[in-house]
């Protein structure tokens, strides 16, 4: 696969990440055992550690207990979840245990569960007292070894074993660009998320857990072995992840993030899955390259039928390919695909085919040279057709273009200055004086700072007994936060993307500055 050029540097999504670890001796939490782990996998899945399977056993219809698992109703902390009418009881080993025993929704009353006891209410369903449980609670048909591995994992259910979690410290991730490619851009991250952690921690942290962030000088690019990224996020150093760079390897990590159950809250990448259906983890900021493209189309394609020219280099096929694909889903347009070359003359062809064919829009992908020579070969012909590039991935200066192109020239952000409040830019300005941040990097800065906004304040929603279930459950039911410094902010159970705002810009060639010329939103999926 063909790597992609360095042009993406000014915007939000860059080439490289870096996975960050931790020792075993950084983190005190609590561990569970082998005995233990595959209890979790018995509670949380309904499929045991041998070749027997498991059975549920409801109205004595016999189904696969991954079908009725014992977390579906009693929740993944143990907690109970009641839903139409049914209120499972708590499996936490407190409530279980408790000296004076447990009550049931009749009020009728039990002694203390014990090992026993427990196994055999799981098989049987037969209280301490020797009653029939209620008629909804499955009976389970298992091996001995899974029983005793689910006991083993409901003894610690619920009691603070979340991994990066222990009484006084919260551990926080992120992934940042390449050191080694973009020193600046690195520190600069790193900074602003840290001094925000260390002022959060000031004012007496997460219910009087402190803040550690970490983060780790690896880099890779998209030949680094699978293994190798599986085995860096496989240490589980983490509670959670925050403002976390994915482009690159957006897949891969958005997969592994999922399935090792790490909340990434505030990611950014070119391709973001905004569905919880193909994605639950990752938590992600702003639209990516298609609503970006739709929303340019969307701005320039009105009432009339339009010819449209993409031109790119070959390192931007992939994107092309998107672009050509949002294209022709309307019918309005007529589509050419034009391959970038390398001389003058190459651009002056290119001009005159594009001209002779009456192309009235062109979509650029490639890169500062080339632009500006089409640009101006294009002036010299006296053609001046519109001109769309996505902001993220251009680095055109757009302010030294042959006059000829003023108000010609539009592009596409994911946000923008109006989504600025006085009060974000004050506490910004408060915290870069405090803490002497670069003044490099500001509007990636405020992004990061926003997605440690953010989870600080589901932390805090969460209340003094996090875990990682309830920091995604927190926010499915964010509705329109607002950091001050980015869009409002929405989730819910069906969507990861936080904003599908696109800001369409203008270039004022006369006075030299681009002008918010409409504003797109997108669906809310």
């Amino acid at each position: 696969m063909k790597k992609r050029s360095n042009i993406f540097i000014p915007a939000l999504i860059v080439l490289s990440v870096i996975l960050c670890g931790l020792t075993a001796k950084e983190i005190r939490d609590i561990t569970l055992n082998p005995k233990q782990e595959a209890g979790k996998v018995v509670y949380e899945k309904g499929t045991g550690s041998g070749e027997k399977e498991i059975i549920a056993v409801l109205s004595e219809v016999k189904v696969p207990a991954s079908v009725l698992f014992c977390a579906n109703c009693h929740g993944k902390e143990g907690e109970g979840k009641p839903e139409g009418g049914v209120s499972p009881s708590k499996l936490t080993w407190k409530s279980l245990t408790k000296n004076y025993g447990g009550k049931t929704t009749n009020g009728r009353q039990h002694p203390a569960y014990d090992v026993k006891s427990l196994k055999r209410a799981i098989t049987m369903g037969i209280d301490p007292a020797g009653n029939q449980l209620s008629s909804v609670m499955p009976r389970y048909q298992m091996s001995l070894e899974d029983l005793t591995n689910l006991v083993e994992y409901i003894k610690v259910l619920g009691s603070n074993s979340e991994t990066g979690l222990n009484d006084t410290t919260i551990h926080i991730g992120m992934l940042l660009p390449s050191p080694r490619k973009f020193p600046v851009l690195h520190k600069t991250m790193k900074e602003v998320v840290q001094a925000y952690f260390t002022e959060t921690n000031l004012n007496g942290g997460i219910y009087n857990r402190q803040l550690k962030l970490h983060t780790n000088d690896i880099s890779y690019d998209s030949d680094q072995p699978l293994e190798m990224i599986n085995s860096l996020l496989d240490s589980k150093d983490f509670f959670a992840m925050t403002a976390c760079f994915l482009s690159g390897q957006d897949k891969v990590l958005t997969k592994l993030a999922n399935d090792k159950n790490i909340p990434m809250v505030g990611a950014f990448s070119e391709y973001p899955e905004g569905n919880s259906l193909q994605n639950r983890n990752v938590f992600f900021l702003y639209a990516g390259i298609k609503r970006q493209i739709d929303a340019l189309i969307q701005h320039s394609v009105r009432q009339h039928s339009v010819k449209i020219a993409v031109v790119y280099t070959e390192e931007m096929q992939d994107i092309s390919s998107i672009v050509e694909e949002q294209i022709m889903s309307n019918s309005k347009i007529t589509l050419l695909k034009h391959i970038i070359g390398q001389s003058n003359d190459d651009h002056r062809q290119l001009v005159l085919e594009l001209k002779k064919a009456e192309v009235e829009l062109v979509f650029y992908l490639g890169p500062k040279n080339s632009g500006h020579a089409l640009l101006s070969q294009a002036a010299a012909i006296e053609w001046t057709p519109r001109l769309m590039l996505l902001g993220a991935f251009s680095n055109i200066d757009v302010f030294s273009v042959p006059k000829a192109f003023d108000k010609n020239i539009f592009l596409s952000y994911p946000t923008w200055m109006t989504e600025f409040s006085q009060s974000g830019l004050s506490f910004y300005k408060q915290l870069s004086s405090k803490y002497a941040l670069s003044p490099n990097y500001r509007n990636m800065q405020f992004a990061a700072l926003s997605s440690a906004i953010l989870l600080t304040n589901r932390l805090k929603e969460i209340g003094s007994s996090p875990s990682r279930e309830k920091l995604i459950s927190s926010l499915e039911h964010l509705f329109e936060y607002q950091t001050g410094l980015i869009p409002p902010v929405s989730f819910n159970v069906n969507r990861r993307l936080g904003s599908e705002k696109v800001f369409i810009t203008n270039v004022d060639l006369q006075q030299n500055k681009l002008i918010l010329v409409n504003t797109i939103d997108g669906k809310v999926i």
